[in-house]
């Protein structure tokens, strides 16, 4: 769909935080440039972006940040199926919900103590994982019809990690209990304008055997991305896609 408006993604070439924004771009049929940076590259470009992180939208020549904003932006130009207030109440509640598990997983992953991270992820797969995505089975079981909304998109994001393999203590299986959510997942992944896209690097959705736990098995590039100032968010994210890159766990 042409659009008016001259709109780049400005993100690495990875999955992340720009993976639902991509995938509402491309279900609406909405050209913009996917642009992806390189890590070696970032350390220059951070300097020039608001808040020093991506994903960032440029629109017009006027730069947005926060994912959230990014993707209601998306899904509003992409033309998903407008929703009643009480609909973007329970919308919102299923995304703030998937944020409380990505944000408990991401707290664990530069644990330098190993039983004390490995203690911390058996609780949230125990305990904090199978509490809230019970309850989003049961929300995603009352949704009707195949139109997406952007709380499937951050399904579609979320389980895609959590399943493959690259954190360490939690099982490729841990979604598969959730039927509901699987079948919101996969109308997402079937899409017929997502296939054949090149969204990101299979590495995120394919973990291997080895293991990685200390900044020191970074490769130098990524090291030295890691000491340009960095939030604590950013270092996790960037261990991540250095295990992403290694076909590693961390």
């Amino acid at each position: 769909m042409p659009s008016d408006d001259k709109i780049t993604l400005i993100y690495f070439d990875l999955a992340g935080g720009g993976e639902p924004i991509r995938l509402a771009f491309h279900i609406g049929g909405i050209e913009f440039e996917d642009r992806r940076i390189s890590f070696k590259d970032w350390p220059e470009i951070k300097k020039d972006m608001p808040l020093g992180q991506l994903p960032v939208l440029e629109v017009n020549g006027k730069v947005y940040t926060q994912c959230l904003a990014m993707l209601r932006f998306a899904a509003d130009k992409a033309g998903f199926a407008k929703k009643t207030p009480e609909e973007n109440f329970r919308i919102d509640e299923m995304i703030y919900a998937l944020q409380d598990l990505t944000s408990a997983i991401g707290n664990t992953i530069h644990m330098e103590d190993n039983k004390e991270r490995e203690d911390r992820r058996i609780k949230w797969l125990t305990a904090d994982f199978p509490t809230i995505m019970m309850y989003l089975d049961k929300l995603c079981e009352q949704q009707q019809g195949d139109d997406l909304t952007i709380a499937d998109l951050q399904l579609y994001s979320r389980v895609n990690w959590w399943s493959c393999g690259v954190l360490k203590n939690i099982p490729k299986e841990c979604c598969a209990p959730y039927k509901n959510v699987l079948k919101r997942v996969e109308l997402v992944r079937k899409h017929p304008r997502l296939l054949g896209q090149n969204l990101s690097r299979p590495l995120l959705t394919q973990g291997k055997d080895e293991v990685i736990s200390k900044g020191d098995d970074m490769s130098p590039e990524m090291q030295n991305v890691g000491k340009q100032g960095q939030t604590s968010d950013m270092n996790r994210f960037l261990h991540c896609v250095n295990a992403a890159e290694t076909g590693s766990q961390i």
